[in-house]
């Protein structure tokens, strides 16, 4: 009886937590629309099924929709149930995505309730990144970010509990999707499976890396046939519209935003006593 008793408990306990994850979804979260880049995204999946769109401006000259694969499934949803439909339907379900891999990362490095209150941790945390405001985890409208997310979450997973091979495979798939959402979930898995101190000398490679390219850029002509530097006109055009891009328009708040992780990071490093959590800690930060 003891045991029957315990059980039930449990059950009942796990039943609360998850019918509070979806009031506080349903409370703080929900679903916003075709607002924002979900129009975006719309306007790409649409040109695939109207041909004629694609000659608008936005799409003739490379635009982010010849880097991924989401387009033409978002097109293929919306042929068979409409935009709005297919809008809602994905959100919802990249969303509940998003939060079970969580819960399957969170559940193998704690109990039951330890997982479930990571997700409900997920969905009351700010989350927002970058600047201006234009960023957060989990967004409540339809982009290839939410997708590419719950792709990342998945692969981290998959790893978490050993299957190093389907990890991989599920990071590559989300590159595909969004490669700049998924770059950084891939490297966090690369960074889990060598020693830290590769995973420091390989980032202070790649920074400085970076750096040389752009001075390489900015200042040496034969350099500038391979990295072009953007049209002044075109420039000022880029930089009001999409602030976010340019570092000297960062405001302080942006830069606060963007340094909690780290903070947060570096307590649960310091006050964690699994080995697991703490190298995770240290390879999400590197």
């Amino acid at each position: 009886m003891h045991w029957s008793s315990q059980g039930i408990q449990s059950k009942i306990v796990e039943a609360v937590l998850l019918l509070m994850a979806v009031a506080i979804w349903l409370l703080l979260c929900g679903y916003h629309g075709l607002l924002g880049d979900a129009q975006l995204y719309a306007f790409q999946a649409l040109s695939r099924i109207h041909p004629q769109l694609a000659v608008d401006l936005y799409l003739q000259n490379t635009s982010q929709d010849q880097f991924t694969i989401f387009s033409p499934a978002y097109a293929w949803v919306i042929q068979l149930i409409g935009v709005e439909p297919a809008a809602r339907s994905l959100t919802l379900l990249f969303t509940i995505w998003f939060l079970a891999a969580a819960w399957m990362a969170a559940r193998t490095l704690t109990n039951r309730d330890g997982a479930w209150l990571t997700v409900i941790f997920l969905l009351i945390v700010d989350g927002g990144y970058g600047s201006s405001g234009v960023f957060r985890l989990a967004e409540q409208f339809l982009t290839a970010r939410l997708p590419a997310e719950a792709l990342v979450a998945t692969s981290l997973a998959f790893f978490l509990r050993d299957f190093k091979v389907l990890a991989a495979v599920t990071a590559a798939v989300a590159l595909l999707v969004h490669p700049l959402i998924a770059l950084p979930g891939l490297l966090l898995l690369i960074c889990l499976g060598i020693p830290v101190r590769a995973s420091l000398l390989g980032a202070a490679a790649s920074a400085i890396a970076i750096l040389l390219i752009a001075f390489c850029a900015a200042f040496l002509p034969w350099m500038r046939k391979l990295f072009p530097i953007m049209d002044p006109m075109w420039l000022s055009i880029v930089q009001e519209r999409s602030q976010f891009l340019f570092l000297r328009l960062w405001s302080f708040r942006d830069w606060e935003i963007n340094a909690r992780p780290f903070f947060y990071l570096a307590f649960i490093a310091f006050v964690a006593q699994d080995a697991r959590v703490r190298r995770i800690c240290v390879a999400a930060a590197i």
